[in-house]
């Protein structure tokens, strides 16, 4: 029994880990709801965020491969991480049905209408524990150095935000989330 122990809990781990989730995340559109996206193998899924009463919801489709690096939503597979009365389609607002998606690596999703969608880990590492990209004066700066910035300027400063998409196509990846732009008066 205890030889084939390491065996069983090998196998084990390398199912889990082939069965990990990639989440990714985009700018959000008008009117919707924090959500991303996920692939696990054949599966595509959208988890909109959760807020006050209502609960994180999951709505889930098959993928169809067209090429290595091309698929579209095909079946339907409802699930709800909360009470199963509880689920509720959303695939259709958030512009997903009838898509051709480009996985063109591990980093990147991007949907037919151009619309990005970028691995959450990789937007995590850039940002940091701050959610926005903050620049200054035309510069990347921390959460820790605007702070310190305001602390000496104060009053002379001018404060801009940037929407998410609008911050992407400006400042890439690193502004899908929306930016805030500090600039000091001369």
């Amino acid at each position: 029994m205890f030889r084939w122990l390491p065996i069983i809990l090998m196998i084990g781990c390398c199912a889990a880990i082939a069965g990990q989730r990639t989440y990714y995340v985009s700018y959000r559109k008008d009117d919707e709801l924090t959500h991303r996206i996920y692939l696990q193998g054949d599966t595509f899924g959208l988890e909109i965020k959760g807020g006050g009463l209502m609960p994180t919801t999951v709505s889930e489709r098959k993928i169809r491969r067209i090429s290595d690096d091309m698929f579209t939503l095909v079946e339907s597979m409802e699930d709800c991480s909360g009470d199963k009365g509880v689920w509720i389609d959303r695939m259709a607002e958030y512009d997903f049905y009838g898509k051709t998606f480009r996985q063109e690596d591990s980093q990147l999703i991007d949907m037919s209408t151009d619309r990005p969608y970028v691995n959450e880990d990789t937007i995590n590492s850039i940002l940091g524990d701050f959610p926005l990209l903050i620049i200054h004066d035309g510069k990347r700066i921390s959460w820790q150095t605007a702070d310190s910035i305001h602390q000496k300027e104060g009053k002379r400063l001018k404060y801009a935000t940037m929407s998410g998409e609008k911050a992407y196509k400006t400042f890439g990846p690193a502004g899908i989330k929306g930016a805030i732009i500090m600039k000091s008066k001369k």
